[in-house]
């Protein structure tokens, strides 16, 4: 951040498709200005998020217990579009992502679950300081003598991609980062999908079974731990 407005702060850093965050058609996130002036011209494209204090999220979920931290968050109102008029318009019916962590086996688990009255071709993106690479099927990262394996589950016939860099170049000189983005093979009006994230990539039995918008998840044999929407049942 260097003064309000610069470039790379509006259109890069508000940015939802270069957060941990889910993104649909290319990029497209929260807080989007239409096409054209009228809301008949969705957004094509991602562009800069407009400023508005109406885009907002909530916690809805909140637990802990000696084995897991869980939280759960709903940014459907964050998913909007708005107009020159500042009229706005819903883009998605259902934004829900609960995370929760695992601390004993290090493993943190997401869950996503979205909706829309169009068919969307849904997107998961991640970030790191430095590319991500293939270790037998895991995406993985890493960063000094750390890392992570990420492995997605949900998403119909997804596909990963990365770049490098920035579509605009920050003022100050910073390194680049790494740009992850996993996208589903075909548009649907859900997403319902599972991250699962293991520290220093170990090999922790994870077993996850999926039905709809259910989700269930076992670790190490563990008693699982279920999503569906905007619930979840975390084992005692």
């Amino acid at each position: 951040y260097t003064w309000f407005r610069a470039p790379h702060h509006s259109t890069v850093h508000r940015a939802t498709r270069y957060k941990n965050a889910m993104t649909f058609d290319g990029g497209i996130g929260q807080s989007e200005p239409v096409k054209t002036f009228g809301f008949t011209d969705p957004p094509t494209a991602p562009s800069a998020p407009i400023d508005s204090m109406d885009m907002t999220g909530s916690i809805i979920n909140f637990y802990n217990n000696t084995q897991w931290g869980v939280v759960t968050g709903d940014a459907t109102l964050a998913y909007r579009m708005e107009n020159p008029w500042q009229r706005q318009a819903p883009m998605l019916s259902n934004a829900v992502r609960s995370v929760a962590m695992n601390r004993a086996e290090r493993v943190v688990v997401i869950y996503d679950w979205a909706t829309s009255a169009t068919a969307r071709r849904w997107e998961l993106n991640f970030h790191a300081l430095n590319p991500f690479t293939d270790l037998n099927g895991s995406l993985r990262v890493q960063n000094g003598g750390a890392s992570a394996c990420i492995d997605v589950y949900g998403m119909q016939s997804a596909t990963f991609a990365q770049v490098t860099g920035f579509a605009v170049a920050p003022e100050k000189p910073l390194a680049n980062q790494a740009h992850g983005r996993f996208s589903a093979g075909m548009a649907t009006p859900e997403l319902a999908s599972v991250t699962i994230i293991r520290e220093d990539c170990r090999a922790v039995p994870i077993s996850v079974a999926m039905t709809g918008s259910q989700a269930v998840v076992a670790i190490n044999g563990g008693t699982a731990i279920t999503f569906d929407r905007r619930t979840l049942k975390v084992p005692e």
